[in-house]
């Protein structure tokens, strides 16, 4: 005879008086006692973290912050489950801006798990260079694609001052005070649109704009939104500067003449001319345990990263009236390059992106982490920006250049295991930093057994104590590679209260925002239209290598003669598309298979496919504008030989010769 026991559910429970109640039943017949499903849930959440947010706000499962302790601590879960179902949210879920998907009827069209349709953008003209774009939701690993991406053109202008009396190479006409004025308070006074979507902010007046202002003028500077600066860019890039009075390639706006001087400064100052840098920028976000982590950097990184090319203003776009200030002989000042200066940019914005999560989630509802690779391309240059294991490739000439290095517990095994060797606190007592070339058992104690420590890349014999039983900071290999047993990636952002499964012991510690930054030479490289950066998630990945995602991106290419004007423009996309139709499979007895009848992967699938020439084309014109000639191959081999074979003062002496010379290919 069933006997019915009715029990408060953790899961479903919340602030209000009323409980929501479970039946478990003791015999055969009926399903399996609710206290066993309970418990397996609250260790599966405590392994992959929450699932997803329900509607209106309410939470679907238990995320990381609230899995804080074992299955039996319910007291502490309801409380926790009720305070983040007061937060609001700051970002609500979408898919990237330029797929124009408005409705949220065409989001869940999307997220169809059984038919996993591709995704591409209605207009491609929304992607600078037509670049190719396609995605695809999972196979039923979470019930929304977590995966993001962010496309950002942005603008760096900074006034600089002109000789009494040197003619302007840029501009001959010259702009009045109130002309001038306006243009450094040109700025967008709206509701904050981020990423094509509207942000929550307090009522007071907020101003975007990408306008450096002149020394001792404060004025508050941030990026411009991103749809703000897509609508009509393609227009203006390939735009003639002289049908267009004092703009250049890419929309650029070259303004010269006196401004008004300010009453405290003297009425004596140099005619001032605006010189902007264009830039552009890729980013693909694989999220996990949640799609917060995710759909914040898609909104918030762009902006950071354009706040921190502002900080270094001065070296990117450097001032030749500008006194240097005399350093004594014994302290040189360190000579910082264009290059550091954009890597540090970088760098800086990814630990500024953490840290604002981590603020984040204390006011909002901001579940989960995720990783972050992306693609900067500013003064002809390509900086790959990877913090996680997504990756980028450069195709070039059909061979394969990685750009980024994935950052799994397997490839980090060593720093990992010497952080919790330096700081064995985060180990809580339940892990060993040591790693053994296989687990050790309690029937192993006293015996001696190859392992090696934190210092070590070989191996040695040790005999066997009981702490060696531990469970290992990193176990598992490959894909299956795990950071205390529970997750597998070692760098990104978020995770700020992700613990250990069936513990209290925290494993942000273990995670780094940090990001290696790879810069290739788009200027100097011999480029043709077939040459691509393929940038993608780690579900593209798993399944295709490098050579082959090269070999699919060249096949689909061929399919576009130039002739063929009017579907020449959409190679890129055909690319993007194949890529993730490789990847993805197609269903085959409730299984998804590769053409190769292999398994598919059913993780998220985002692939940006981006071609170099144009950009290599834009930057020539806009160096030519600016009075520089520029740089080829030869010329360039020529300055990195002179770095390596001549002193700093022979080589700086050579470099003047070459540009005098006009030495460049």
């Amino acid at each position: 005879m069933c006997v019915e026991v009715k029990r408060r559910d953790p899961f479903t429970a919340t602030t209000t008086t009323t409980a929501t109640t479970t039946t478990s039943c003791c015999c055969r017949c009926c399903p399996p006692t609710a206290p066993m499903l309970n418990r397996f849930k609250t260790a599966l959440y405590n392994v992959v973290g929450s699932f997803d947010q329900a509607e209106g706000g309410a939470l679907g499962g238990l995320g990381p912050g609230v899995t804080s302790g074992l299955p039996t601590s319910s007291l502490s879960t309801r409380s926790l489950t009720g305070s983040i179902r007061d937060k609001g949210l700051r970002f609500p879920y979408t898919r990237p801006h330029f797929l124009q998907l408005g409705s949220e009827d065409e989001i869940q069209v999307t997220a169809d798990h059984a038919i996993r349709p591709i995704i591409c953008p209605r207009d491609i003209s929304r992607l600078p260079w037509n670049s190719g774009y396609a995605e695809t939701i999972n196979a039923g690993k979470s019930k929304k694609n977590e995966d993001q991406a962010v496309v950002h053109v942005g603008l760096l202008t900074r006034p600089l001052r002109v000789e009494q009396g040197a003619p302007s190479s840029t501009s001959s006409s010259s702009s009045s005070p109130s002309t001038l004025q306006d243009a450094r308070s040109t700025s967008v006074k709206a509701e904050p649109v981020v990423n094509g979507h509207s942000e929550e902010v307090p009522d007071q007046p907020q101003e975007k704009t990408v306008m450096l202002q002149p020394q001792g003028i404060q004025h508050p500077l941030s990026a411009s939104p991103a749809t703000e600066l897509m609508e009509g860019f393609s227009q203006d890039l390939s735009s003639n500067p002289e049908d267009q009075p004092g703009e250049g390639p890419g929309g650029i706006k070259i303004e010269e003449g006196s401004a008004e001087p300010p009453p405290h400064e003297s009425p004596q100052q140099p005619p001032m001319v605006h010189v902007s840098l264009p830039y552009y920028l890729f980013g693909v976000f694989d999220g996990h345990a949640g799609w917060g982590a995710a759909v914040a950097a898609a909104n918030q990184l762009h902006h950071l990263v354009h706040e921190k090319l502002c900080d270094v203003i001065d070296i990117l776009i450097p001032d030749p009236l500008e006194e240097k200030q005399q350093t004594p002989i014994w302290a040189p000042e360190r000579e910082v390059t264009m290059e550091s200066a954009i890597t540090g940019a970088l760098e800086n914005a990814f630990w500024q992106m953490d840290h604002t999560i981590a603020e984040d989630r204390l006011r909002f509802q901001l579940t989960g982490g995720c990783t972050a690779c992306v693609a900067l391309f500013i003064n002809g240059k390509l900086f790959l920006a990877n913090a996680g294991d997504s990756r980028a490739i450069l195709s070039m000439g059909g061979v394969p250049l990685p750009m980024s290095f994935d950052f799994t517990p397997e490839t980090e095994n060593q720093r990992i295991r010497k952080l919790g060797a330096m700081h064995p606190e985060l180990l809580g007592g339940e892990f060993t930093h040591l790693d053994f070339v296989r687990r050790p058992q309690r029937r192993d104690l006293g015996k001696r057994v190859l392992y090696r420590d934190h210092y070590m890349s070989g191996w040695a014999y040790k005999t066997l104590t009981p702490d060696d039983l531990k469970y290992p900071l990193v176990c598992g290999e490959g894909k299956r590679s795990r950071v205390l047993a529970t997750i597998g990636v070692t760098r990104g952002f978020g995770d700020h209260d992700l613990k250990a499964q069936c513990t209290s012991i925290p494993i942000k510690p273990f995670l780094s925002p940090e990001p290696e930054v790879r810069v290739f030479d788009v200027e100097a490289a011999e480029l043709t239209d077939g040459d691509v950066l393929v940038l993608a998630t780690d579900g593209l990945w798993d399944i295709i290598s490098n050579e082959r995602a090269v070999a699919m991106v060249g096949k689909s290419l061929s399919h576009f003669p130039p002739d063929h004007h009017d579907k020449h423009k959409y190679r890129y996309t055909s690319a993007a598309q194949d890529l993730v139709m490789g990847s993805r499979g197609k269903l085959k007895e409730r299984n998804w298979r590769t053409s190769d009848d292999k398994h598919a992967t059913i993780d998220d699938i985002t692939v940006f496919v981006v071609p170099i020439l144009p950009y290599q084309e834009e930057h020539r014109a806009w160096k030519a504008r600016q009075g520089r000639p520029p740089k080829g191959k030869q010329a360039a081999n020529k300055e990195r030989m002179c770095e390596h074979i001549l002193s700093p003062e022979q080589f700086l002496s050579t470099k003047e010769l070459l540009c005098y010379e006009n030495i460049y290919f």
